[in-house]
């Protein structure tokens, strides 16, 4: 049963590592919409290739109650696809997704998260 466990837990290490090796601030101040627009284009620039290009979703980008929810447009030069960014009122990046695109450490993939 030992042997079990000790195994389980190096399997499990990695991924427990990998998730406390966040380096990015999941939470900054953000006093209005533009304010998370840019704490949202921040964490998007972190996430994708230095190449992918981020253009606002100025239609779909609103203020709402609790939540401002925030979305972008990547590309590259064979990529293309959106992120939707959830930040609420006291700065946290509650909800983060790409799709259609890929991330640095993953190839095609939908959730950040």
């Amino acid at each position: 049963m030992s042997v079990f466990i000790r195994r389980l837990t190096l399997l499990a290490l990695p991924l427990w590592l990998a998730a406390c090796s966040e380096s990015y601030p999941m939470q900054k101040p953000v006093h209005d919409l533009g304010a998370a627009i840019n704490h949202c284009r921040e964490y998007t620039q972190y996430m994708l290739p230095p190449e992918a290009v981020i253009s606002l979703d100025a239609l779909s980008t609103r203020q709402g109650q609790y939540f401002y929810d925030v979305f972008f447009s990547v590309r590259d030069h064979k990529d293309s696809g959106y992120v939707r960014c959830q930040i609420d009122m006291s700065g946290m990046i509650v909800y983060f997704k790409v799709r259609d695109f890929r991330q640095r450490s993953r190839s095609f993939s939908g959730s950040a998260f």
